[in-house]
């Protein structure tokens, strides 16, 4: 993540370099080596032939003009509300840090009991935590708790939670002032 100056960038390489990437670029070469027109269109044959045209046009009106809005515009408006909270957030850090060390833990799934002990255990030897949560959505963290945020969240004394897409805005903000550690 600290190779990236933007959240789009980083998203960008992180879908790129994902399993199901590859894999979907694989089958599409395997795809194109077959007459790909001809391929898809014996599929959308088969396809429309099962679910009925009736059937297709439903879910498909369905699918556009009422789930994926309203999924976009769900996102879009998480994303607002970090662009409008980051500032104040980067003013807590800064007031929080007062020349602390600061350690940046990158979680790569839910927090495991070792991540969770070494989380505190930094935080009692005098540094600040901030775990970058591996969730764009969720109100998962260092343990079981049901709250949302947005841009961070106190887990324990001195460590915190960070969203992903607010990792950037901290990073440039906050921790280009601030002597950090990054444990991957």
């Amino acid at each position: 993540m600290t190779s990236h100056r933007f959240f789009l960038g980083y998203l960008h390489g992180w879908i790129t370099s994902a399993p199901l990437y590859a894999q979907w670029r694989r089958l599409l070469s395997y795809v194109r080596r077959f007459r790909t027109i001809t391929f898809l269109l014996r599929t959308l044959g088969v396809l429309l032939t099962v679910l009925q045209t009736g059937a297709l046009v439903l879910v498909g009106t369905l699918l556009f003009l009422v789930l994926l809005p309203s999924a976009a515009a769900l996102m879009l408006g998480i994303l607002l509300t970090a662009l409008l909270e980051s500032r104040r957030s980067n003013r807590y850090l800064r007031n929080h840090l007062d020349g602390r060390p600061v350690t940046v833990l990158f979680l790569s799934e839910e927090a495991s009991p070792f991540a969770i002990a070494n989380a505190k255990d930094l935080a009692a030897r005098g540094n600040t935590v901030l775990a970058v949560s591996p969730y764009l959505i969720s109100a998962k963290g260092l343990h079981r708790r049901a709250s949302f945020s947005c841009t961070l969240r106190q887990e324990f004394e001195n460590v915190f939670l960070v969203r992903k897409y607010y990792f950037f805005s901290l990073q440039k903000q906050v921790l280009s002032h601030a002597e950090v550690t990054f444990l991957y």
